[in-house]
């Protein structure tokens, strides 16, 4: 697990500081191909005040990202426009607390061949001034991330634990963030467990729009069967999709 950090020192004089506030970077070593990438964020306030952040738009705007593929080429991410329901970006970490969150990052970015991977992460957002503690933040980090071969027991087992916390979590921006990891699996493996998503009462667009992705002989037989659903919304975005994979 590589871990690159932006972190707070104390104000240089006779003040004493009052602890530090720490935002890192996790992202694991290697994943298989089709393996989703996760990159988590860490933000830990170990001081005696709260700390105000803005991270933006679903708490991922302010992080800009690159991706260096093992061909040489870098790749922007892809275009995401805010709408939707999402977290407030503007928020606070209370004294002595830790807050914690990740992305998926196929949803921005392919990890598609088999190689090593730099991806810089450039944080545009703020960390709100902390009293006797100065917040010194090195914007730009550089992690390396190697895509090994396909394992299909490793994508399995990955594909059930993300429909897992999608169908059992309590906590709605968990549940929504472990659906999209499992809704950029473009990969066979994936369609029974998106299939079981699309007919539960959570992300089912999400899960109905992993299924186009993949396109394979299955995926087009869940969608096929999800536009008999007895719940029209989900009828009506699984013929959706078919005519869009019809068209192209």
């Amino acid at each position: 697990m590589f871990v690159a950090c932006i972190y707070a020192v104390p104000v240089a004089g006779t003040v004493r500081p009052q602890g530090t506030v720490t935002l890192s970077y996790l992202l694991p070593e290697h994943v298989t191909l089709h393996e989703p990438v996760i990159l988590d964020i860490v933000v830990d306030n170990q001081s005696e005040h709260p700390v105000n952040l803005d991270l933006g738009w679903r708490r991922i705007e302010k992080f800009r990202l690159a991706l260096l593929k093992p061909d040489g080429q870098i790749m922007p991410p892809r275009a995401k426009d805010p709408e939707g329901v999402s977290l407030i970006g503007q928020f606070s970490v209370a004294a002595s607390e830790r807050y914690r969150q990740w992305i998926a990052l196929d949803e921005l970015v392919d990890f598609d061949t088999i190689g090593r991977y730099a991806l810089t992460v450039q944080f545009v957002g703020g960390i709100g001034a902390v009293p006797d503690v100065l917040v010194r933040v090195d914007r730009n980090q550089t992690i390396p991330i190697t895509v090994l071969p396909r394992d299909e027991d490793t994508l399995r087992a990955t594909c059930a634990k993300f429909a897992g916390v999608t169908l059992e979590s309590m906590n709605a921006d968990r549940y929504m963030r472990a659906a999209t990891a499992l809704a950029w699996v473009r990969d066979p493996v994936a369609v029974p467990y998106l299939r079981q998503i699309a007919e539960s009462n959570r992300a089912k667009e999400m899960a109905i729009e992993g299924l186009g992705r993949i396109a394979n002989t299955d995926a087009r037989a869940a969608l096929e069967s999800l536009t008999l659903s007895p719940l029209p919304y989900v009828a009506a975005v699984a013929r959706s999709e078919l005519q869009r994979l019809a068209s192209r």
